[in-house]
């Protein structure tokens, strides 16, 4: 065999082998998907970004409501506290009304006697 032959041959096995296997064809594929996997990474990258700023954000705003729920904490306590200490007067005050009506009724009926009995001794000088 001479060294022509050789390499001839080597040639038209390997184009051989090249239309046998379709090696060309599934490159093109194996690209098509690498560059369909890369779109979709990039796309679930972008989404995972933009979630993850919404979500800073939205941690931000709920730090902020809390400090504002725990500075504001105290007030529906004070809130209470006045309501009570007020309903707590209201009924002292009902209560000082109810034994100044008494006395008044007392004092009404005290005076109503005494004027019975100045009354009397009036009638009684003049007589």
């Amino acid at each position: 065999m001479s060294d022509q032959n050789i390499h001839e041959k080597l040639a038209e096995s390997i184009t051989n082998i090249l239309k046998k296997t379709i090696l060309f064809e599934k490159t093109e594929r194996i690209q098509g998907i690498f560059i369909g996997l890369t779109i979709c990474t990039s796309v679930f990258g972008l989404f995972t970004i933009y979630n993850t700023y919404k979500s800073v954000t939205n941690e931000n705003k709920l730090n902020n409501i809390e400090n504002l729920v725990k500075e504001n904490a105290n007030v529906p306590r004070i809130y209470y506290k006045i309501l009570l200490d007020c309903q707590n007067n209201l009924y002292s005050m009902g209560e000082l009304q109810n034994k100044m009506n008494l006395r008044m009724k007392d004092m009404n009926e005290k005076m109503k006697d005494m004027s019975k009995n100045v009354v009397s001794l009036i009638k009684d000088k003049i007589e």
